[in-house]
């Protein structure tokens, strides 16, 4: 199951393995447009 949330200008992905664990990678959008 993958799901993702955009709040405003940041991008959390949730990765959600068989096991039950969660991998949280969260993008913010104004460090990656300001460089």
């Amino acid at each position: 199951i993958v799901k993702n949330f955009c709040d405003r200008e940041k991008i959390s992905i949730k990765i959600d393995t068989q096991k039950g664990e969660g991998t949280t990678i969260s993008l913010d959008l104004r460090n990656i447009l300001h460089k």
